[in-house]
């Protein structure tokens, strides 16, 4: 980026964008003692929104020259006719790391929320089936309770109407006996009838 800016800065503007990239490549050489390994690299990102703005902020005769310059191809062929890579024109600028970070964690935060919300809404629910079910066990208690008392009751119903029944036919057989004609009898002497002898 550097080297680019610099060619720019010094040469005359009648070159063209492979002209100033092979001076770049040149001076680069000169410098750095080595060939720069990275062109494939700089083809990809040198379009992009990220990498146009780090430029723009750090030198504005580059920033001009990016900006209203409508003679700069979009691409510069190396001598590869066929590269793998177009850079293509992304207007969106990429999130940066932070920004990324921050979004995760908010989406975190509403996940932990929502989880949060289910759990207790699971929580509440199962209290309320719990509290249900209770209720509905203490319901078919007190059916189950009603049943018995009435049993009972019918029992104890039905052991007085038994014992009364039992009455009312002791009582019609006493009153059977007391009503009884003994005029009928068999006529006994006086005092075999009373359990003494006549002499």
């Amino acid at each position: 980026m550097g080297f680019l800016a610099q060619i720019e800065d010094s040469l005359p503007s009648g070159l063209n964008e492979q002209d100033k990239i092979e001076r770049v490549k040149v001076m680069y050489r000169d410098i750095q003692k080595t060939t720069f390994h990275f062109e494939h690299c700089w083809n990809i990102l040198r379009h992009q929104p990220k990498w146009l703005s780090h430029i723009e902020g750090g030198n504005t005769k580059r920033r001009s020259n990016v900006s209203c310059s409508p003679s700069i191809p979009e691409s510069i062929n190396l001598g590869d006719e066929t590269s793998p890579y177009s850079p293509t024109f992304d207007l969106e600028r990429p999130i940066g790391k932070m920004a990324e970070e921050e979004r995760m964690r908010k989406a975190k935060t509403r996940t932990k929320m929502v989880a949060f919300t289910i759990i207790s809404e699971l929580k509440s629910g199962k209290l309320k089936m719990h509290e249900e079910k209770m209720s509905m066990a203490k319901i078919e208690i007190e059916k189950q309770d009603e049943i018995e008392n009435k049993r009972i009751k019918l029992k104890e119903i039905k052991e007085e109407r038994e014992h009364k029944r039992m009455k009312i036919q002791e009582r019609q057989e006493e009153l059977n006996i007391m009503m009884m004609d003994v005029s009928n009898c068999y006529d006994y002497p006086t005092s075999v009838r009373c359990g003494c002898e006549v002499q």
